[in-house]
């Protein structure tokens, strides 16, 4: 069939994309004061995840590291959609004269994140895709245990993990950091 051949290339190319660093570099664009790059940013990790969540993906057997990175990339997804719903709320709570229409240029924002949390996403999928790496096992652990929202990422405006990760005396900790 030559749809099923089509996403098939899709999801090699997903693939060759990802090992390049490409999605590490949209994640970390997320934190770009340019509106029009963090779009494009966020188009970029939406077919990543469509790619990750296809039939043609769980049957590439060689794409060990693919539910870890499906499990990352929905909790930003989430994340990012939980952000927006706040700002759109707190907007609408203080009547502050923006129309929230389909037309109106704000209501098509996406967040701007901290650089911090933006560099800590990109750092993620690439230690998470390494199941060797000494910090696999602590991230893995952090994004499983999101409940909030379906799993959404939400720790944009803080430090990710570093309350578990140094604030512990554990020693796969200590070698972790």
């Amino acid at each position: 069939d030559e749809t099923s051949e089509h996403r098939r290339n899709f999801v090699t190319l997903c693939r060759k994309v990802f090992d390049k660093g490409g999605v590490a570099f949209a994640l970390a664009s997320l934190s770009s004061r340019c509106p029009t790059l963090r779009k494009i940013a966020v188009s970029i990790c939406g077919l990543f995840l469509w790619a990750l969540q296809t039939k043609e993906a769980n049957e590439l057997k060689s794409w060990r590291e693919r539910p870890q990175l499906a499990m990352l990339m929905s909790s930003v997804q989430r994340g990012l959609a939980v952000r927006r719903a706040l700002q759109v709320q707190r907007v609408e709570r203080d009547d502050c004269g923006i129309d929230l229409g389909g037309t109106d240029a704000y209501h098509h924002k996406i967040p701007l994140i901290p650089a911090v949390s933006a560099v800590f996403l990109a750092r993620a999928t690439r230690i998470l895709s390494q199941p060797n790496d000494a910090m696999f096992s602590q991230l893995n652990r952090y994004f499983l245990r999101l409940s909030e929202f379906h799993g959404a990422f939400q720790d944009f405006f803080g430090l990710p993990t570093i309350l578990s990760l140094y604030c512990s005396s554990a020693d796969e900790l200590s070698r972790s950091r």
